[in-house]
């Protein structure tokens, strides 16, 4: 598999592991919004087009584990709050640390 192909993959994997697949029994992830679901999977489309770029597979990999662990903390952070601020731009700044041209915003919004 090319590395072109794995990082493809990875960004399905993402999509279904931080946004598809909600935690029924958190309090804020078992029932979002419409409102917040607009919010999220809008910041979820600009980070899977982004053309992000590896050295290899590991380094791919360990960068979607990081981010779907970040991105699923988020999901749990209530809008507005302090940590959902925090996170979303931690998400930003990862993300922008691999494609930083082709993140529209600022750092706050992925």
């Amino acid at each position: 598999t090319s590395l072109e192909d794995f990082v493809r993959y990875l960004k399905a994997e993402y999509l279904d592991a931080s946004y598809l697949q909600q935690d029924a029994f958190h309090e804020v992830d078992g029932a979002t919004s419409a409102n917040r679901q607009r919010y999220v999977f809008s910041r979820l489309v600009r980070i899977l087009r982004a053309r992000l770029s590896f050295n290899d597979k590991d380094a791919a990999r360990r960068f979607f584990q990081e981010l779907t662990q970040l991105t699923k903390e988020w999901n749990r952070s209530p809008q507005g709050s302090p940590d959902f601020t925090r996170l979303e731009h931690q998400i930003a700044v990862l993300v922008e640390g691999l494609a930083p041209s082709q993140v529209e915003g600022s750092t706050a919004h992925v």
